[in-house]
């Protein structure tokens, strides 16, 4: 049985919530509404990114949008901004070379 792409980003949308909730049970960190809506938050921009990279359509989240902006306004004034760009842009590089 083939899942279509929706269900698919469903899926890891979902996957990435549930590595959070591990994280967060680790350190014993309490479940409330205020988690519930961070969560939700994470996996509605998760599942936006990946709607992008399949080329699917999606409708915009004019909040989402206005939240991303001003947090690039805000780390583009942090002196870290230059090694976090290059840390994104390089990830998958700098990842394997810890591995090996």
């Amino acid at each position: 049985m083939q899942i279509d792409n929706n269900k698919r980003i469903e899926i890891k949308a979902m996957e990435v919530v549930a590595f959070i909730l591990e994280q967060y049970d680790k350190e014993k960190i309490d479940k409330d509404i205020d988690l519930c809506a961070e969560l939700v938050l994470i996996s509605k921009i998760v599942m936006t990114r990946l709607k992008k990279r399949y080329n699917l359509d999606f409708k915009r989240n004019n909040l989402i949008e206005e939240a991303k902006a001003k947090i690039i306004k805000d780390i583009e004034k942090d002196e870290a901004y230059d090694t976090l760009v290059h840390l994104v842009q390089n990830f998958k590089r700098i990842k394997a070379e810890r591995l090996n």
